[in-house]
């Protein structure tokens, strides 16, 4: 009976034995498996993140590179504006210097004519009451016509400061 239960315990060593082998490389080979998925999932998953990061810095340099445009052109419009309002300011004060020179002008035409008005009225008061020799009323005549002259140029400066200030402003 001894060597029944020992033939028996050995035959169930042996089994058992054969059995933790088996179990050993079927575990083994069930985690390495696993274990090698789950490492090509990390790669995987690796690899998907340094993909997007990429992405992410390829779509933040594009936004960046867009904003610097855009900045630049903002630049360049600022400027042409800038540009644009000192032609306009130089204008502005060219059509205001035209305005002056009108006013002056017209100004000076008035006070020739009332030169030329009074010194007439002068000339005919005299020449009414015949205080004038003929030497007298030459001079006369010429200082009249110098007025006259001096008269018609002033009409003349008139004319053109008007037309350079319609020059200027078409819509004066």
């Amino acid at each position: 009976m001894k060597v029944k239960l020992m033939v028996a315990l050995a035959v169930i060593s042996t089994q058992f034995s054969f059995g933790q082998e088996i179990s050993k490389e079927t575990v083994s080979n069930n985690a390495e498996t696993h274990l090698t998925q789950s490492l090509d999932d990390l790669k995987k998953i690796k690899e998907e993140k340094e993909r997007l990061e990429k992405a992410k810095l390829k779509e933040h340099e594009l936004a960046l590179k867009e904003a610097e445009k855009q900045r630049k052109a903002a630049e360049k419009e600022q400027k042409r504006l800038a540009k644009e309002l000192q032609k306009a300011e130089k204008v502005k004060k060219d059509i205001e210097k035209a305005q002056k020179n009108v006013h002056k002008a017209t100004d000076r035409l008035a006070d020739s004519q009332k030169d030329l008005d009074k010194q007439a009225a002068k000339y005919k008061t005299l020449k009414d009451k015949d205080k004038l020799t003929p030497e007298e009323d030459i001079k006369w005549k010429k200082k009249l016509l110098k007025l006259t002259n001096k008269n018609k140029e002033r009409k003349i400066e008139l004319q053109e400061a008007q037309l350079n200030l319609k020059n200027l402003n078409p819509n004066a």
